[in-house]
């Protein structure tokens, strides 16, 4: 019997060094020590100290994206239902504060159902998280009268800047402009069946789609305000005056998204696979093979 022995190319044997070591470095960051149990906190001075720490991780590695566990959008979904429950006591306006959280119950009741069959990532439900949390603010208080003021006073020390210092309340420009930044990744995952391969050019439909939806927000801001009485289409609206507040508001989302596209294309630019070397006897070995 003759027995043929199977030589494993060294590319080949290259990529699984490096896909081994990539697995050690990510266990060795998870559990220093795989053969022992993890540590615990022991109590004692440095109790609080090791807390903080763990937690710091833990949030570090949510955010990233390196948390590979399911239950990592159901936390935020916790905290965010904890935060949005606190925010709906009481609030300022109550008729404005049910019209501007309509839209918001209606985009969770979506996440919730389509979580199985198009989950989204990890650091795009943070995203969508901060994004509500700060709208839900927006609604607790009314766009309008958001004492953002008072608060960087409080901050600064009771000085507050001099940039601040205008007639507007510009809570719902921040607002226009983080729904481009901070809406991009979610929307660009949420349509990613749907994009071109090339990421820039699905860069630039995912903007474009943010775009025609902060239109047509406007588009039903200007409905509400149409329909409903004098004073709670003024405070839904939140123009303050300005006859060019829905182009501001446009143009914000859309400074908001170019901003996140360029990230997006310059984070995929440094992630782009290297080749991996190979040596130059393996070289001259297939140059002679195939003379």
């Amino acid at each position: 019997m003759i027995c043929i022995k199977r030589r494993t190319s060294p590319v080949i044997h290259a990529a699984s060094s490096a896909s081994s070591a990539r697995c050690l470095r990510v266990r060795s960051v998870l559990n220093p020590s795989p053969h022992l149990p993890p540590r615990k906190i022991e109590p004692g001075s440095g109790t609080a100290v090791g807390a903080i720490w763990y937690l710091a991780r833990a949030g570090g590695y949510l955010l990233a994206g390196r948390a590979r566990t399911r239950h990592g959008p159901l936390i935020l979904s916790l905290v965010f239902a904890v935060v949005w429950g606190l925010l709906a006591l009481h609030p300022l306006q109550p008729q404005d504060w049910l019209l501007e959280n309509l839209l918001t119950l209606g985009l969770v009741a979506w996440l919730l159902v389509s979580r199985r069959s198009h989950p989204l990532s990890t650091p795009a439900y943070a995203l969508l998280l901060l994004y509500g949390l700060l709208h839900a603010i927006g609604a607790h208080y009314s766009y309008s009268l958001v004492p953002y003021r008072e608060w960087l006073s409080a901050v600064f020390g009771g000085a507050t800047p001099s940039w601040l210092m205008t007639s507007r309340n510009h809570y719902d420009r921040l607002l226009h402009f983080l729904f481009g930044l901070l809406c991009f990744r979610p929307m660009r995952e949420t349509l990613r069946e749907s994009l071109p391969k090339i990421h820039v050019s699905a860069c630039l439909l995912t903007v474009c789609v943010l775009l025609s939806i902060s239109t047509l927000y406007e588009l039903l801001e200007w409905c509400v305000a149409a329909t409903a009485g004098k004073d709670l289409g003024l405070a839904y609206v939140g123009a303050q005056g300005d006859i060019w507040d829905a182009q501001k508001d446009l143009a914000l989302a859309l400074v908001g998204s170019l901003l996140a596209m360029l990230i997006s294309v310059l984070l995929a630019f440094r992630k782009e696979p290297k080749p991996i070397a190979t040596s130059a006897a393996f070289e001259t070995r297939v140059a002679a093979r195939r003379a």
